[in-house]
């Protein structure tokens, strides 16, 4: 699944001899465009001293004939910064158009010297600016707003110097949805050393809905280099922002903060959303999402193979024989995906949605229903649709076991989305470890890891029972490990899957692990 984009470019620039734009109504065709066309240094500039052509490049898309313009949104990986220029025409005529770019630069350019440019041409368009390591990059484009999250429903650029406390302008929601904060702590790719506290709050009716920060060593959201992200549930109201800020060093710092929505809006959920009162009277009543799931199955109205089935359920089934709909669902190569609650309306088996998950290379989460919102977007069902490996390791108490190898398919523009649960049903404290690890000594991307050792989740995103995050691979074929170790002697089931966006579909089905 992709953002409703009609048209898609690409082009090389910073280079000696210059190459027009793709212009593609396919966004798989623009990817295989861009990696049949990957930067070779031979055909770069040779002095460190050249300047990036990057606001050249900028400006002829602007004037091009071949696409409307107006509204686009422009991801722009750089390694070479501009040599000094004068932006204010080109910065008029981002605003004329209302496009924003995204701009993803280098803190180690092969060559210019005026980073700041680049800032200031975000800054005054309502786009973003981030500083990364060049192996940060990959994972990066997952964070930026532009492609995954093109709504802009707020935009502002606060100056900061030292130690202080700012009111921010209200946010208007326009409507109940999931957004994406995003908020550059330092207008740089410098050292973030200088960052002591970096603290945004929103807040409605005089409560704390929601923050994000860096205090010192410790990230309440997720950082990668100078930008930091965090997504948030939020009501249709107006809310309050404050921004609480410290920097060791007295130089002033413009910063960038923009929300986003993830998706329009969908009339059809918003009409539609639960009511207690049409629900069932006793908690001793089980769910009926088994049958609702079954109906589906052999519905008349719209084919089932390959479908992805994302289900949110308040309340637990009670006991019932799960095998005819497993078979079922697997013949049809159908993926069921769970979030449940931790604390049920109703029934009694939260193993059957656990089980049926495992079974038909599915995920079921179980979280806390004011955390459902955030964890949505962490599940691979909707944005992540191309499962390429899964497998159910039993595990109890501590160990080590060697899983089947992965084989990457293709190489990936955003890298591959690594899900796992750490837990079933049960309690998450009984969980000190659980680390998912691969290698490959012979290619770039050797190897990395998700997961919790000794309780600590690092940069993966931590929801209920599950974790996940975005990991580069290359094509070729992965040896898996996982280690793990819990505070009881139950044993479990864990569910580990690895899906690739549209960027990389695959053509065949993962076989199942039990």
């Amino acid at each position: 699944m992709f953002p409703p984009y009609t048209t898609f470019a690409a082009v090389r620039f910073d280079m000696a001899r210059g190459i027009d734009f793709h212009f593609d109504n396919d966004f798989n065709s623009t990817i295989e465009y861009v990696r049949s066309n990957l930067p070779n240094p031979l055909l770069g500039f040779e002095n460190r001293n050249d300047g990036s052509n990057v606001l050249t490049m900028i400006d002829n898309f602007t004037a091009n004939n071949q696409v409307p313009v107006c509204g686009s949104r422009l991801l722009i990986l750089v390694k070479r910064y501009p040599n000094g220029n004068d932006i204010s025409n080109l910065a008029t005529k981002l605003r004329e158009y209302h496009i924003t770019p995204s701009i993803l630069a280098s803190n180690n350019p092969s060559g210019g010297n005026q980073s700041e440019i680049l800032y200031d041409l975000a800054t005054q368009t309502n786009g973003l600016c981030g500083f990364y390591k060049d192996e940060e990059m990959g994972k990066a484009v997952g964070f930026v707003p532009s492609c995954f999250n093109p709504y802009l429903i707020y935009a502002t650029n606060p100056l900061v110097v030292g130690k202080g406390i700012l009111d921010l302008p209200v946010l208007h929601v326009p409507t109940n949805n999931f957004f994406w904060f995003t908020i550059t702590i330092q207008n740089d790719g410098g050292p973030t050393s200088a960052v002591e506290t970096v603290l945004l709050k929103w807040t409605s009716n005089n409560s704390e809905n929601g923050k994000f920060e860096k205090d010192g060593d410790n990230i309440y959201g997720w950082l990668f280099g100078n930008v930091m992200n965090k997504n948030s549930v939020l009501n249709s109201l107006i809310y309050n922002l404050t921004l609480d800020y410290e920097y060791i060093d007295g130089n002033q710092q413009r910063l960038q903060i923009r929300v986003h929505s993830t998706d329009p809006i969908n009339t059809y959920f918003k009409s539609h959303l639960p009511t207690p009162s049409l629900s069932f009277a006793s908690k001793d009543t089980g769910s009926d999402v088994l049958q609702m799931v079954d109906r589906f199955l052999d519905n008349t109205k719209a084919p089932v193979c390959g479908s992805e089935l994302f289900i949110l359920t308040k309340r637990y089934p009670n006991g019932t024989d799960i095998s005819q709909l497993i078979s079922k669902i697997r013949r049809y190569h159908f993926a069921v995906t769970f979030m449940a609650s931790r604390k049920p309306s109703g029934g009694n088996s939260p193993e059957m949605l656990y089980d049926l998950a495992s079974r038909t290379n599915g995920l079921c989460g179980f979280d806390d229903d004011n955390k459902m919102g955030y964890s949505v977007e962490f599940f691979p069902t909707c944005f992540n649709p191309f499962l390429i490996y899964a497998v159910n390791p039993l595990v109890s108490g501590k160990g080590t076991v060697q899983l089947p190898p992965i084989s990457v398919p293709s190489e990936s523009f955003v890298g591959f989305w690594f899900s796992m649960t750490v837990q079933d049903s049960g309690p998450i404290n009984v969980v000190q470890t659980a680390l998912l690890s691969w290698s490959n000594t012979t290619v770039y991307n050797k190897g990395s890891h998700i997961g919790l050792k000794d309780t600590n989740s690092g940069d993966d995103v931590l929801y209920g029972n599950h974790i996940s995050n975005w990991e580069d691979m290359n094509k070729a074929i992965y040896s898996m490990t996982l280690d793990y170790e819990y505070l009881d002697s139950k044993s479990r089931r864990l569910q580990i899957r690895v899906h690739g966006r549209s960027s990389n579909p695959v053509n065949y089905w993962p076989p199942f692990d039990n």
